[in-house]
């Protein structure tokens, strides 16, 4: 089982993988959910971490929506709106973590979804 991360932002995506695979946890980065539309068909993750900055946008999230297989997967939104949209009440979210984070506040909200 492995974690996939979606972010456009490089140092974003990179911090999520990095501080996940250095612990043990088997980790894959994307810029994008069509990016990663053939894994995650062939291989479902266990968990998906999405960061967003700037604005939150449902783009990217209608993307994973059509995927198929993918309601059942933990998302885990990271992103430093708030309030969140009214249009996010749509998805089925796992957590959310603001930004900033730093990797101690990371693991802490994903120690449910990942396997010690």
């Amino acid at each position: 089982m492995y974690t996939m991360v979606v972010s456009r932002n490089v140092r974003c995506r990179r911090f999520y993988v990095d501080n996940l695979n250095v612990r043990g946890h088997l980790t894959v980065g994307m810029g994008s959910f069509p990016e990663g539309r053939e894994l995650l068909r062939r291989h479902k993750p266990g968990l998906i971490i999405h960061c967003q900055t700037g604005q939150l946008i449902e783009e990217p999230l209608l993307a994973l929506k059509q995927i198929p297989g993918m309601d059942d997967i933990p998302l885990i939104l990271v992103h430093e709106d708030d309030p969140l949209p009214e249009w996010l009440a749509g998805y089925a979210l796992a957590t959310r973590i603001r930004r900033p984070v730093d990797a101690r506040r990371l693991l802490d909200a994903l120690r449910p979804w990942l396997p010690t």
